[in-house]
């Protein structure tokens, strides 16, 4: 797979804090991915639904005119991931079934994986 750059225009168009904002996200979503794999560890599947749950709802914390300069594949890898977190809080809510709690953290982590195999940030001079 061909790896892309967001050549980060997208700082000149929204500052720095565009790219700051979704660096924190990534941040956030690698401790509730811990959070989330310790408490799997654990069988605590009340801590599983509660930090899925909050994964899940972290969708709507980057601004719409960011997301908008985002390519169309990685908004819908992003839809996709948020979509996962949310079936395991619910499934984790429901019938609290292990084997389907792990299989849907490792489709959360295929699109993580997806998503940085084939973006990624570079800082330079925008090409013409």
């Amino acid at each position: 797979m061909k790896r892309q750059s967001f050549i980060l225009s997208l700082l000149c168009l929204s500052g720095v804090s565009a790219l700051l904002e979704i660096l924190y996200e990534m941040r956030a979503f690698l401790h509730g991915l811990h959070n989330v794999h310790v408490a799997m560890g654990r069988k605590d599947m009340k801590a599983v639904a509660l930090e899925a749950g909050e994964l899940g709802k972290t969708l709507d914390r980057i601004p719409a005119q960011l997301l908008d300069r985002m390519p169309q594949p990685f908004t819908e890898m992003r839809v996709a991931m948020y979509e996962t977190f949310k079936y395991i809080a619910r499934d984790v809510e429901g019938k609290a079934d292990p084997a389907l709690t792990h299989q849907r953290f490792a489709e959360a982590l295929s699109y993580c994986s997806g998503c940085h195999d084939t973006y990624r940030f570079q800082i330079g001079k925008v090409p013409r």
